[in-house]
């Protein structure tokens, strides 16, 4: 078992104060002698890209601790119905983890934590083991806990955890509920979208830990930040979409009715956003290719589900589409429009049992609002104008037939004279 096999070092003399890597978490030490004392605590320091952030280990007491961390602070009322399916590991053969009854607690100095009590048997070694996950949120994070202890006495687990909790040392306090971004959220990349209720835009901080990308190019929204993350707070780390701003060059939106050229354009686009990739892109004379990588390539196989979607001063397309990543099914959805020298793209993905999180994503997107929209126009070319201002797109009625008959009457008066 993993708090088995941890390799826990002692030495005489060690800081007092152990800083938990990525997090404003500490562990103070309890205070000793060093001349005549040895610290009965020992501990191992995980990467800072480690699942385990620290590892400690009391052979006196039989207790090994554990610290892991999530990206962004959590919502303990609103993850509890589900932290046991997401922190309780239960495909593992040799041991079995039996959960108790998830409480939410307030301490006295560490504020709200949920606690899960846990019964674990390991059938390797036979033997029976008791621990407590804690989850306990700090600014921009969660502090994940474990405790086991192989004495098997509820009052030695307690004495155990009061001793741990005591030397945290929190040097943020978590953010309150009432100031993170719900609701309406605006991008600093220049637009407002609505969200629904239990979603929250990641805080500057938690986004600068996932993308610190910036818009390139000379306009106006040029050096700002270019990501944007939505996240469901039913969960401890689950981003619901993300949206992207870049300089490389715009698209057109024009009904696939009326131009199907511009919609498999952005089908183009939309899928190699979503599986990975190159696109060659062509503004005039000038060429150039993007390419696009991605943490959650999904590869595109059911039908294309297009719409064109009317957003204040502007269009936008709305793709859904079935498909598979890493072999399980899927279903994803893009959405593109474009401001100014701005492209604008938003990606969210569902499992199949998830999909009506895709209608959510939907009616955030019909939301978005570009901050003064009519300063920052989409870019159509003379042709494209065209096409979207002409009543019809039957190839037989359009304006350049006009000058046919002119020419015809015309001829006909010269010739009559």
């Amino acid at each position: 078992m993993l708090w088995l096999l941890l390799a826990i070092t002692t030495a005489d003399a060690k800081p007092k104060e152990i800083k938990i890597p990525t997090v404003p978490v500490s562990v103070v030490l309890p205070e000793i002698d060093e001349e005549t004392e040895m610290q009965e605590w020992g501990f191992s320091e995980g990467d800072a890209f480690a699942d385990i952030k620290l590892a400690m280990r009391n052979a006196d007491k039989f207790a090994n601790v554990t610290f892991q961390a999530t990206d962004y602070q959590p919502t303990l009322e609103a993850i509890k119905p589900n932290v046991l399916e997401e922190l309780i590991e239960t495909d593992d053969e040799d041991t079995k983890i039996t959960p108790g009854v998830v409480e939410l607690i307030e301490h006295p100095e560490l504020g709200e934590m949920l606690v899960i009590p846990l019964e674990i048997h390991d059938a390797f070694m036979d033997q029976n083991f008791l621990g407590r996950k804690i989850v306990l949120p700090v600014q921009g994070h969660s502090v994940v806990m474990t405790v086991v202890t192989s004495k098997e006495e509820p009052e030695h687990l307690d004495e155990v955890i009061d001793g741990v909790l005591g030397m945290l040392k929190v040097d943020k306090k978590p953010i309150p509920e009432a100031d993170l971004p719900y609701g309406k959220v605006t991008a600093e990349a220049g637009y407002t979208v609505e969200l629904p209720s239990g979603w929250r835009a990641l805080t500057e901080e938690e986004a600068r830990r996932r993308s610190n990308a910036r818009i390139a190019g000379e306009g106006d929204f040029s050096g700002r930040l270019a990501d944007l993350f939505i996240i469901d707070t039913a969960h401890l780390s689950e981003v619901v979409f993300n949206c992207l701003t870049n300089a490389d060059g715009t698209l057109e939106v024009i009904d696939p009715a009326r131009y199907q050229r511009a919609a498999d354009n952005f089908l183009t686009m939309a899928t190699v956003s979503l599986k990975g990739g190159r696109y060659r892109f062509q503004d005039g004379t000038e060429e150039r290719f993007i390419d696009v990588m991605t943490e959650m390539p999904v590869n595109p196989m059911g039908e294309n589900n297009l719409k064109l979607i009317d957003l204040p001063t502007r269009d936008a397309y709305l793709w859904t589409t079935d498909g598979t990543l890493y072999d399980d099914p899927v279903t994803a959805a893009v959405f593109y429009t474009a401001f100014d020298d701005v492209s604008l793209v938003c990606l969210s993905m569902a499992d199949d049992d998830e999909t009506a999180r895709l209608g959510s994503f939907e009616k955030s997107m019909r939301s978005l609002v570009v901050t003064d929209g009519a300063l920052y126009p989409m870019h159509y070319s003379l042709k494209a104008k065209y096409i979207r201002w002409w009543p019809t797109s039957n190839p037989f009625l359009q304006l350049y037939w006009l000058p046919i008959p002119v020419f015809l009457l015309g001829s006909w008066l010269i010739f009559k004279d």
